[in-house]
């Protein structure tokens, strides 16, 4: 599993779990 992390379109991080 990695921690994997973007910005969504509120320029907020958003962290998931693949």
């Amino acid at each position: 599993m990695h921690l994997m992390y973007y910005n969504d379109s509120n320029g907020k991080r958003v962290y998931t779990l693949k």
